[in-house]
């Protein structure tokens, strides 16, 4: 008893269980998951898949962040980051570009849109019964 809470007033206790559950995940690997063909004037992206760490996560076992990059010129460019839940390529499209949900626990998902240089909040979701014909990734 005396133990328990002489640990449960040390700070460095306290810090690893906020640690646990932090939004900077170590980071020990990043994975290139490959290319995406999202149309129109974007064309071919890269998905980066970078891990929560080796803990579990918070809410729900979904990779730590996934980062959507362009080429652009020499160089590449992101165009859509989203931590800790799935990328959904949905049917739909905007300006020719396929539409993305931001998938994981729950009924409905935060959808976003190509606005012609970046994918932007498009104010509503979708909910899991229309995410039929949609690909989910990683």
């Amino acid at each position: 008893m005396v133990a328990e809470a002489r640990r449960a007033r040390n700070p460095l206790v306290a810090r690893r269980r906020r640690a646990a559950c932090s939004a900077r995940p170590r980071v020990t690997w990043i994975e290139v998951r490959g290319s995406i063909d999202l149309g129109g004037d974007v064309g071919t992206a890269q998905l980066v898949v970078v891990p929560g760490g080796d803990t579990p996560t918070c809410y729900g076992d979904g990779p730590g962040a996934l980062v959507l990059l362009r080429r652009d010129g020499a160089s590449f460019r992101q165009i859509y980051s989203n931590q800790g839940g799935f990328l959904a390529l949905l049917t739909t499209r905007t300006r020719g570009v396929r539409d993305l949900a931001q998938a994981g626990p729950g009924l409905q998902h935060a959808v976003f849109v190509w606005n012609g240089s970046e994918y932007a909040p498009a104010g509503r979701d979708i909910a899991d019964a229309e995410l039929g014909g949609a690909e989910i990734l990683p």
